[in-house]
């Protein structure tokens, strides 16, 4: 039985607990975390210590997963904890749904999906989300769900209205913290609807936007997506369980540019490295410039 710690009591954390917990051929001792906040309490009976004292914790591995995975196993090399201990599990091989969690996303992404074609308005599901539906699973096990709107009055009318349509959710609004490419600190950049269960759901409402030949949409580490804008010309339909959802008609083509040709395969190892289309504001110039746009 190999002994490990978490790291992370993040939402991948969380997963890979549940997907550990009851695994004999592991014994979990616990969490680390970079949270001060957390540090000292407990998850489930499991305490977390800080993720500064790992190199002074007996275990077999630390085991991690996410879009940052590389950061926090370049951190635990830089604290002096042995290569062959590090263990990252890819995204795809964590199930994060539950049937409570299955029920909520399901009935999240209806309402919202009835909410945008009553009052006319377009939107899209793309990423992990997207992916998820076509490899035939249901939305919950993905990490969150990710839908797009293109024009910043949507996401400005969804703020104001949402609240109302899901009072039995939690509505979070998030704001630009400075100035971006688009947008000055202090304008929307996404709406999250979750819930306040240990399962929860995390559907992200965010803003793809155009910027000369490109769509752009931010990323956490600063940077932008981007996309060719004849992507976004169009809508289709993907049917899902016994409703459909909206989608690029293009989205063979969106995938394809942000993860590769064989998007539809679950990674050996993916995170932000990985995509193809991400940059900053001056690779997004010289790309603009490029196609005589800006």
């Amino acid at each position: 039985m190999k002994k490990i710690y978490i790291f992370g009591l993040g939402y991948a954390g969380r997963a890979i607990f549940e997907n550990f917990k009851d695994d004999k051929n592991y014994e979990i001792l616990g969490f680390i975390e970079n949270n001060a906040a957390l540090v000292g309490s407990e998850y489930k009976g499991y305490k977390v210590f800080s993720a500064k004292d790992a190199a002074s914790l007996e275990c077999d591995f630390f085991v991690m997963s996410g879009v940052w995975v590389d950061d926090m196993s370049e951190q635990l090399l830089s604290l002096g904890v042995e290569k062959s201990k590090i263990f990252i599990l890819p995204p795809g091989t964590l199930n994060y749904s539950s049937k409570q969690r299955e029920r909520l996303t399901d009935e999240a992404v209806r309402r919202f999906d009835i909410f945008m074609r009553k009052n006319d308005k377009n939107y899209f599901l793309c990423n992990s989300g997207l992916l998820t539906l076509l490899r035939k699973k249901a939305l919950s096990c993905a990490s969150d769900v990710d839908l797009y709107v293109t024009k910043y009055e949507d996401i400005e009318f969804l703020a104001k209205e949402i609240k109302s349509e899901f009072n039995d959710f939690i509505i979070n609004i998030k704001y630009y913290q400075k100035d971006s490419i688009l947008h000055k600190a202090g304008d929307i950049s996404r709406i999250i609807i979750t819930n306040d269960a240990e399962d929860k759901i995390i559907i992200d409402i965010c803003l793809y936007e155009r910027y000369g030949d490109f769509y752009i949409a931010p990323f956490d580490s600063g940077e932008y997506f981007y996309m060719p804008k004849e992507y976004f010309d169009g809508y289709s339909r993907l049917d899902y369980k016994d409703f459909s959802i909206s989608v690029l008609a293009r989205y063979d083509e969106y995938l394809s540019y942000m993860y590769g040709k064989n998007y539809i395969e679950v990674p050996k190892k993916f995170t932000k490295r990985n995509f193809l289309n991400l940059g900053d504001k001056e690779k997004l110039d010289k790309l603009n410039a490029l196609a005589g746009q800006i």
